[in-house]
């Protein structure tokens, strides 16, 4: 299955409402819902709202894709 990639810098608050809407659909199916190589203002956003370790996001330098922010969420 081909992954999707999108390139954003800024995430206001409609940003915010499909990041978690992305993420439950992807719970639902049991999927991951990663966030890579994000802007230090998404990042920002993310921290403001306690949502950091709600996803699973990872520095796009790191070639071994651990978790720099939150938690790994497995497949059910």
């Amino acid at each position: 299955m081909e992954r999707p990639e999108w390139l954003t810098q800024m995430v206001d608050s409609s940003g915010v409402a499909s990041l978690i809407e992305g993420l439950k659909a992807s719970r639902d199916l049991g999927s991951r819902f990663i966030l890579l190589g994000l802007s230090t203002s998404a990042k920002g956003v993310l921290q403001l709202s306690r949502l950091i370790k709600v996803f699973e996001i990872y520095d796009k330098k790191n070639r071994h894709w651990r978790p720099k922010y939150g938690n790994r969420i497995r497949n059910r």
